[in-house]
């Protein structure tokens, strides 16, 4: 019953707190990655993104669970924007810390490319689907795409498990150079 005005809005704010979850999930995967090593943290983020988006598709309507259904939806959209702060981080921290000497930039640069490749896909998934009647779509077309991501969460998987740990990570855990807190250390030292 809510006016289109309010709907757009709210709309806009359930997209908004997934980008506004990122900086807590650059901190709290930051810290398990700099702890138990950037393969594990990678691995789990990806599951989380899987689990969120995989979850968003599969959502029973508000005519189904009511105010649950809004509530989850946000959620859900957390838990996304956490795993996006996490796995952007620990992507690029792969990508450079497997670079060769004088090309972490670039290597750093390439993982930089994941979000705007995602977006894309998206946008050709949802393309896709404009073939579809707007009731069809509306019932429950739109929710294709977010059940057809599990397909590349699986790949994706299957090749981070496939990944060794970073060679600077594995000399840190032979120097035991792991600190007990890293967001602390991080603060204290480069504040």
């Amino acid at each position: 019953d809510a006016s289109p005005a309010v709907g757009t809005l709210a709309a806009f704010a359930t997209f908004a707190v997934g980008f506004i979850a990122r900086p807590l999930g650059g901190i709290v995967f930051g810290h398990f990655g700099d702890r138990f090593g950037r393969k594990n943290t990678v691995i789990v983020t990806l599951a989380l993104m899987g689990i969120g988006t995989v979850g968003v598709g599969l959502l029973p309507t508000y005519d189904r669970i009511g105010i649950w259904a809004p509530v989850l939806l946000v959620l859900l959209r957390v838990l996304q924007g956490i795993a996006m702060g996490g796995e952007w981080g620990g992507a690029v921290l792969i990508a450079t810390e497997f670079a060769p000497p004088g090309k972490k930039v670039l290597y750093g640069a390439f993982a930089q490319q994941g979000s705007p490749v995602g977006n894309l896909l998206a946008t050709l998934a949802f393309l896709g689907l404009t073939a579809m009647s707007d009731a069809t779509f509306e019932n429950w077309g739109w929710r294709i795409p977010f059940l057809a991501s599990a397909a590349l969460v699986i790949v994706a998987l299957y090749i981070r498990v496939r990944i060794q740990e970073t060679p600077e990570m594995r000399v840190a855990v032979a120097a035991q150079e792991r600190t007990k807190l890293p967001l602390v250390e991080v603060l204290r030292s480069h504040p």
